[in-house]
């Protein structure tokens, strides 16, 4: 695995908060520390996915909408919010 270096600018605060949190929970450095928020916030966003993609199977078949199939949704949710603006 190639390695690179990057530079990041941080307030005292938080530089101490990771110094803290080092020393804490044992991480040998500020890098160590830092990839396991990166590989944890990897693993929250495949996650995520993972439940859209299970959401969305489902949710049914896949059904393919005309743009005829769309302008009338749009004309019906238009329809019902100007029925509920007026009060019927």
């Amino acid at each position: 695995m190639a390695v690179t270096n990057l530079s990041i600018s941080l307030p005292d605060t938080m530089r101490t908060f990771i110094e803290e949190k080092i020393k804490r929970d044992g991480y040998g450095t500020i890098s160590e520390y830092l990839r396991e928020l990166i590989r944890a916030d990897e693993r929250r966003e495949a996650e995520y996915y993972d439940r859209l993609i299970a959401e969305a199977y489902a949710s049914g078949p896949f059904i393919e909408h005309t743009k005829q199939d769309i302008e009338a949704a749009k004309a019906e949710a238009i329809k019902r919010i100007k029925q509920r603006k007026s009060g019927k």
